[in-house]
């Protein structure tokens, strides 16, 4: 009862990974196919399969509030699939990366509180 009364913003979600992953012994985990991408590796799947070329239309965008507009939509539309989805490290990373996009876009629009237009069940 008590852990459900936690502020839990204040904690990495990254660390559940972790602990599943500290938790199992390798040859345990590797018998029942329990295989965990690192953070680095995700991002070598997720830069070049999408974030690369959002980062590229938020630099191009600039101050262009109307160009900011249209990629907050489209971040809105993007969907991330982790079939093994084993720790879910891959989709906390996944909706860690498009927030701070999100983020950017907010603070340049002069929009830093609005609402975020992604969410956890579309990552």
């Amino acid at each position: 009862m008590h852990v459900g009364n936690l502020d839990w913003k204040k904690i990495n979600p990254d660390i559940f990974g972790s602990m599943i992953q500290a938790v199992a012994d390798d040859e345990e985990r590797g018998a029942l196919g329990m295989h965990y991408t690192s953070v680095p590796n995700i991002l070598k799947v997720l830069n070049p399969l999408f974030l690369d070329d959002v980062r590229g239309q938020l630099k191009e965008a600039g101050d262009n509030a109307r160009m900011l507009l249209n990629l907050r939509k489209r971040l809105s539309k993007i969907r991330v699939f982790d079939p093994a989805c084993g720790s879910g490290n891959f989709l906390v990373i996944a909706y860690k990366e498009l927030r701070a996009i999100e983020a950017e876009i907010n603070r340049l629009r002069g929009e830093a509180a609005e609402q975020s237009v992604i969410v956890g069940g579309n990552v």
